[in-house]
């Protein structure tokens, strides 16, 4: 089964405005991973090649896949495997069955990307989380709210964020993040 290239909400729209720019990030496979924390990170690395996140709330990535830690068992896991669902079978062989879940959530989520000098800016206007670059360093991740959404933020640059959201608040945060940016 050859993955299908996925249509999102937001249909890969992009914002720019002085100091800051919005795009919606090209759909990648994206897998939730639930077991032991240990067996997962061995999964993860042995099949995808990326290496165990490390900590609470990191994200770590190699070639084109990254894993985030989102709880202590459980993992996600972003790709560019053009197989989504050979992917998610070599991960059910490596990690013992009825113990142990793995689910495509491609269809379920879309990235947003926020970059420039006025990122943080603008971030910071939705959510009462730190985003302070003494707290919230490169390669951290956190479930946060944004507005009315639930997120998963991910700093990946120095002024540059990802956003996870799901499908059905992707134009709301898009609208949000479009208005927050005028004002900034």
């Amino acid at each position: 089964m050859v993955n299908v290239e996925l249509q999102t909400p937001l249909n890969g729209q992009t914002f720019s405005i002085e100091g800051l720019s919005l795009n919606e990030m090209p759909s990648c496979s994206k897998i939730s991973l639930r077991g032991d924390a240990a067996q997962l990170s061995s999964a993860i690395e042995s099949v995808a090649g990326v290496p165990s996140v490390s900590g609470a709330n990191r994200f770590s990535t190699a070639s084109d896949n990254t894993q985030f830690w989102m709880g202590p068992d459980e993992r996600l896991m972003y790709s560019n495997s053009p197989d989504a669902a050979a992917l998610v079978q070599s991960l059910k062989q490596q990690l013992p069955a009825g113990k142990s879940a793995v689910v495509d959530v491609s269809d379920y989520y879309t990235v947003l990307r926020l970059s420039g000098d006025k990122a943080r800016d603008v971030l910071a206007s939705g959510t009462p989380f730190d985003i302070h670059p003494d707290n919230f360093k490169q390669g951290d991740c956190a479930q946060i709210r944004y507005g009315n959404a639930s997120i998963l933020l991910s700093r990946v640059a120095e002024s540059a964020y990802d956003l996870q959201v799901r499908w059905s608040f992707a134009e709301y945060l898009w609208k949000y993040l479009c208005k927050v940016a005028r004002y900034v």
